[in-house]
């Protein structure tokens, strides 16, 4: 009934599942279902061949950190540009991301001392002698004093 040729419409992109039932452009014919291959735009698992439906969160600044801004996409790897976590409080910066166990003189680039995402700032303040530091107000001030003599 169908134009006399014999395929397997199990596995076929051009016919796939029926006769003329081509599997779209990014898609490919597994036991007679048209799913979307890795690396696709998906809301569910049970569109893509895989299984698999993953959210990808935008990092900019590429710390393994992303923020709020997602994509999903078939399959695990992620996109280049994009993350597996999110909870990244400066995107800006590298430095700054969830469980970051380092302090810094400086502030980061969004003007925190909040390296960590924790939503406490920590600043670390270097000095060769403890006789002239005096702590006051926020951010809080973790002192390292070294000598350099």
């Amino acid at each position: 009934a169908c134009s006399g040729a014999c395929v397997s419409v199990s596995n076929n992109d051009a016919n796939c599942g029926s006769c003329g039932r081509a599997c779209a452009t990014g898609s490919a014919c597994s036991g007679g279902s048209c799913y979307l291959n890795d690396g696709q735009a998906c809301t569910t698992g049970n569109q893509c061949r895989s299984g698999v439906c993953s959210t990808f969160y935008l990092d900019a600044d590429g710390d393994g950190y992303g923020i709020s801004t997602s994509i999903t996409r078939c399959g695990t790897t992620q996109p280049s540009g994009y993350a597996v976590n999110s909870g990244d409080c400066c995107d800006s910066d590298g430095n700054a991301h969830p469980g970051q166990t380092s302090t810094f003189t400086v502030a980061d680039g969004c003007g925190s001392y909040d390296y960590n995402c924790d939503g406490t700032a920590l600043l670390l303040a270097v000095s060769p002698t403890t006789s002239s530091i005096r702590c006051v107000g926020t951010p809080q001030v973790m002192v390292v004093c070294r000598d350099d003599a």
